[in-house]
């Protein structure tokens, strides 16, 4: 692939190898210094890895920790969001804060 990144190359020889040694059904040793943190939670929360602040991320799975991240802090903040939303609607106040969607205007538009 012409503009791929430098790891390209490198994570497609290591899938061609590891197709191989799975359909010659090798025997797999893991030498070294082990996982790393992400790793070992990758493996645990698969595609549901959030972004940690104590944990780095390596590159390949920094976005998809971001957003699976923002997605977490808006399910768990979603109540008080709305909560804030509905004082915000009674009071007035979003109408003042966005006047294209105040009362007074959805009468203007609507009669």
């Amino acid at each position: 692939r012409t503009g791929a990144l430098p790891t390209y190359q490198f994570r497609l020889w290591c899938t061609f190898e590891a197709s191989v040694v799975a359909e010659r059904r090798l025997p797999v040793f893991v030498a070294g210094k082990g996982p790393a943190a992400s790793q070992i939670l990758l493996k645990r929360w698969g595609i549901f890895f959030p972004a940690l602040p104590c944990i780095p991320l390596p590159k390949e799975i920094r976005f998809l920790a971001y957003v699976n991240l923002s997605t977490l802090l808006l399910c768990l903040l979603q109540p008080v969001l709305l909560a804030v939303f509905f004082i915000l609607i009674q009071s007035g106040t979003w109408g003042a804060l966005v006047p294209h969607y105040s009362l007074q205007s959805a009468y203007a538009r609507n009669g």
